[in-house]
């Protein structure tokens, strides 16, 4: 199994309707009239981390996370607001975690790392972040202000094949195992967005620079 991966920094928007919860030291969800947010305990891999899950339609589900606290309202400039469509949706708490399923996908959140794995309404697994977690949160200062890196892996089977990014100056269709700095500049028109041949597509939205791939700088081979 290889791996996508990505360096980013988060984004999003929230409206409550009810909340359940338990101790401080267990797992907490809130379930909204657009899907759900999960909150990992002081027992969890990454204690206060908050994923959510929010129900676009019926085969898209938008998934924000933060490493502690309330989910920023940062507007998205690729993604078109949609008029409210009350996709029905289901929640169901397992043993370790919670899963929500519409009509035609589930998105299952696991309650000790925040992990998140997409099914088909078969139960076959066509996406899944990588195993014990997924997400990384990195402290940055930028222009003196305080921000997160954050890297975002996912696991990918070897048979898979990648398409999207927009226009890049490489010969490359098939971006499995390449790299790639998502950066608007001259001839580079950056679609973050990618089709899988596995039948799923990921849009990345998120206003900051992204790398694609192998998210380490070019260094000298010398210093390798």
């Amino acid at each position: 199994m290889k791996r996508i991966s990505a360096l980013v920094a988060g984004m999003t928007a929230i409206v409550l309707l009810t909340s359940i919860c338990q101790s401080c030291s267990e797992v907490s969800y809130e379930k909204k009239n657009d899907g759900i947010v999960v909150r990992l305990g002081e027992k969890a891999v990454y204690p206060g981390q908050a994923v959510r899950l929010k129900v676009i339609t019926d085969k898209i589900i938008r998934v924000t996370a933060v490493p502690s606290g309330e989910f920023s309202e940062t507007q998205s400039l690729m993604a078109l607001p949609l008029p409210a469509d009350n996709v029905d949706f289901t929640i169901e708490k397992g043993d370790g975690s919670i899963t929500l399923s519409t009509s035609a996908v589930s998105a299952q959140v696991s309650l000790s790392t925040g992990e998140v794995v997409f099914t088909d309404n078969n139960g076959t697994v066509f996406l899944a972040e990588q195993t014990g977690g997924g997400k990384s949160f990195s402290p940055v200062t930028v222009g003196g202000e305080s921000y997160f890196a954050v890297r975002q892996q996912f696991e990918s089977p070897d048979d898979e094949a990648l398409y999207g990014l927009g226009a890049n100056q490489t010969s490359f269709m098939n971006l499995k195992g390449k790299d790639a700095d998502l950066f608007q500049y001259n001839t580079m028109a950056v679609v973050p967005f990618i089709v899988s041949n596995h039948n799923y597509g990921i849009l990345w939205d998120n206003n900051s620079r992204t790398k694609f791939g192998d998210v380490r700088d070019w260094t000298e081979l010398s210093a390798m």
